[in-house]
């Protein structure tokens, strides 16, 4: 009996190693860490170890520094040979409100923390700006209008500018 219960107590521990195996741990990045004022920047938070049911991140403390202009979610599970791996990725757009080098502090998500994170806004290049100014148009085309699967179609972008 007691053999039973040790046997069966083994097999338990084994039957949750894949979910100990998938507890999370966080991580957070930036598309980039230099930006002018007036561009976008994207944060974003990797949850790894994690699938659905996790919490977007708490980001009102951004909200001094930065508009948040939307945010996005993205999950991925796989097993490959039975190791199996999750990940979850919260991706943030953020514009800066200033100039100068602004911290993203750490974010509370999935009982861990992130690390701090520095950007470095710089003002708009006004030679940047007026170059911008220019006439310029994109146009496409699809060829043909109608279709059926598995049918080739022909597509033309054409960028025009002055």
């Amino acid at each position: 009996m007691i053999l039973r219960k040790f046997i069966g107590g083994c097999l338990l521990a084994l039957a949750l190693l894949p979910a100990l195996a998938l507890a999370g741990d966080v991580s957070a990045t930036l598309d980039r860490n230099d930006v002018q004022l007036g561009e976008t920047v994207t944060l974003n938070v990797r949850v790894n170890g994690q699938g659905m049911g996790v919490a977007a991140p708490d980001l009102g403390a951004l909200n001094r520094d930065f508009q948040i202009l939307g945010s996005s979610q993205n999950s991925s599970y796989s097993m490959v040979n039975g190791k199996a791996s999750a990940e979850l990725t919260f991706g943030i757009a953020l514009r800066p409100r200033h100039t100068g080098v602004l911290q993203i502090p750490a974010l509370s998500v999935a009982g861990s923390q992130t690390t701090p994170l520095q950007l470095t806004v710089t003002a708009p290049d006004p030679n940047a700006a007026s170059a911008s100014s220019k006439d310029v148009f994109m146009e496409s085309q699809i060829n043909p209008a109608q279709g059926y699967v598995g049918q080739q179609f022909t597509y033309v972008t054409r960028l025009y500018y002055a």
